[in-house]
């Protein structure tokens, strides 16, 4: 809400509904909106039917890398839309950049702090060929024109797996 007073006798007040994205995690549950306002709600169930944003525990939200890595997290969710399957996690590192959960399979996506509609294309053609069924793994997005794929160490047998084909 907004209200603002004109003198002598004039009072505005503008009420607007947020609709959130995504839950923030900072310092308790908070949610971001499509303009990258955080933002509390006050109905007393909170929503968990949204993507986390982790990794900003701690940090002051109105700092610039705070704001650009919010900023960056909207892109990450308009991209995210390209996928057939829904992310339940965007973590966020100062250091190393982004790193995506996705919600039903059991890959984590390391993207740096690339989020050119270019490298989501990228991932998305190597997620329609990873099985469904495959081991958890790694989809490392950092280099330029390629995605790396790792599958966790202890998953399945000792012994290499080998694709039916390549990636």
């Amino acid at each position: 809400a907004q209200v603002r007073r004109d003198f002598p006798q004039r009072l505005h007040i503008a009420v607007s509904t947020r609709r959130p994205l995504a839950a923030v995690l900072h310092d308790g549950l908070l949610y971001l909106d499509e303009t990258g306002v955080c933002f509390t709600k006050s109905e007393q169930k909170p929503s968990v039917d949204l993507p986390y944003i982790s990794g900003l525990s701690g940090v002051p939200l109105d700092a610039p890398s705070t704001r650009s890595a919010l900023d960056g997290v909207l892109r990450l969710l308009s991209l995210s839309r390209l996928w057939p399957e829904p992310l339940s996690e965007i973590h966020w590192d100062a250091q190393k950049g982004f790193t995506l959960f996705l919600e039903q399979r059991r890959v984590t996506v390391r993207l740096g702090w690339e989020t050119a509609p270019e490298k989501f294309a990228q991932i998305g053609v190597v997620l329609a060929e990873w099985p469904k069924e495959a081991p958890a793994a790694v989809f490392d997005a950092r280099f330029a024109d390629q995605i790396v794929v790792r599958p966790y160490a202890g998953e399945g047998s000792s012994q290499g797996r080998a694709l039916s084909r390549p990636l």
